[in-house]
């Protein structure tokens, strides 16, 4: 089974990194000079004390993609439309979204985006999600994740392909409420940092974590009905 992975960030190299226990990767990277400097050195200038394994390769050739493999996406949310309309996708490849958010310009989520504008079958579509720091992940630091699909059985598939003793895979059936949670949690980290700082006290930390994950679920509810 060969895998590709669009972008070379520490999350993306994180996940080619936890699959290529498994499989061979193949990573596009935009910047040829990063591209390069990652298969000349095995090193990721943000990930310390890693070597890239050696069933990592590296193209910025968005022409080398073969997407009737499947196919990982792990860019800027707002890169995604670009990236994918200079590719000649395949609407039954089968692509797993680790990006997060909306796309600024449609407004939408990724599965939308690509259901909607390049045809792509919402059933070959899967997004992972979760409370990961990569260095932690790398590093074989306890770590778990959930990656939801509308198509069950593809979700039971990534679940296999990522499950590790030290990385925990769930699956869901709610694409659009684990995209909207990635989406917005940065919100509710940040006012609970606020909280820390302004020295409000756990009582109030808790409360306002606990409002916003409801909160989150609320604006799940909105957005389907919409």
């Amino acid at each position: 089974m060969k895998i590709n992975l669009i972008g070379g960030g520490t999350w993306g190299i994180t996940l080619a990194y936890l699959l290529s226990k498994k499989t061979s990767i193949f990573v596009w990277q935009r910047s040829v000079k990063k591209t390069s400097y990652f298969s000349k050195t095995r090193e990721h200038p943000n990930l310390k004390s890693f070597s890239i394994p050696s069933n990592i390769s590296f193209t910025s050739s968005l022409d080398s993609i073969d997407f009737n493999n499947l196919t990982i996406l792990a860019v800027p949310s707002h890169a995604i439309f670009d990236i994918l309309s200079q590719s000649d996708l395949k609407k039954n490849g089968k692509f797993l979204i680790a990006s997060k958010g909306f796309d600024p310009n449609f407004s939408k989520l990724i599965s939308e985006i690509m259901e909607n504008s390049f045809n792509v079958n919402i059933d070959n579509i899967a997004v992972i999600s979760g409370p990961n720091h990569a260095e932690e992940v790398i590093h074989g630091m306890a770590s778990a994740t959930v990656i939801a699909s509308s198509n069950t059985n593809y979700a039971k598939e990534l679940q296999s392909l990522f499950s590790s003793d030290n990385f925990r895979a769930y699956t869901s059936d709610d694409i659009i409420g684990v995209q909207i949670g990635g989406a917005v949690k940065n919100i509710i980290a940040i006012a609970s940092g606020l909280c820390v700082g302004l020295k409000l006290g756990d009582n109030t930390q808790a409360a306002l974590v606990s409002r916003g994950m409801n909160e989150i679920l609320n604006l799940t509810t909105i957005y389907n009905l919409n």
